[in-house]
């Protein structure tokens, strides 16, 4: 089976988006192709301890991942998110209805746990111009990416949750900024900056 996710590199202060396609076929082995780094190299060992502890089962056969366009080169933990969901979507443990509608980001604990990632505010406006519908962020960057007006940004804690929401399990709204609350501490409204 395979999956075709999106999520985005940051360079400098722009973003490029970042097409993931997973393909699960016989063999052994994990394979990620498309000039990642050590990070990325590395995200396969959170990913599977991610998949693991929400319950869910990384599959045991040949997975290759590429990562398009191949030639730009990516960097950083803030594809475990997207790597996931592409692994999950592919072995058929996860709706692959509409997800081509969103952009996934974010840093996976070996619990699951989504952690923030630096550069969301310009993901967001890179999906929203190239005609994503949504973004799903670490929660902590839901204030960041919300900056941006005509996507639906939806902060998420854990790859469980994330799964609920995309089977349809479990239902969400996008955040919203209001001028009483929903920034964190270190974060008040348009204090943001490039």
């Amino acid at each position: 089976m395979a999956a075709t996710i999106y999520s985005a590199a940051v360079t400098g202060m722009d973003a490029e988006i970042i097409t993931l396609e997973t393909k699960i076929m016989p063999g052994i082995g994990y394979f990620i192709v498309g000039l990642p780094d050590e990070a990325i190299k590395e995200s396969l060992h959170r990913v599977e301890s991610a998949i693991n502890s929400a319950g869910l089962n990384m599959p045991r056969q040949k997975i290759l991942i590429s990562m398009a366009p191949a030639g730009l080169p990516k960097a950083g933990a803030m594809f475990d998110l997207a790597i996931a969901v592409s692994i999950l979507a592919a072995s058929g443990q996860l709706n692959y209805k509409n997800l081509e509608r969103y952009l996934f980001t974010g840093e996976l604990s070996l619990y699951g746990k989504l952690r923030p990632v630096k550069g969301v505010l310009s993901m967001a406006m890179k999906a929203q111009q190239y005609g994503l519908r949504s973004i799903i962020v670490p929660s902590d960057n839901s204030a960041e990416a919300a900056l941006v007006e005509g996507i639906a940004v939806y902060g998420i804690e854990d790859l469980s949750e994330v799964c609920q929401f995309l089977n349809g399990a479990a239902k969400y709204k996008p955040f919203t900024i209001n001028s009483k609350h929903n920034f964190p501490k270190s974060v008040e409204p348009y204090s943001l900056d490039f």
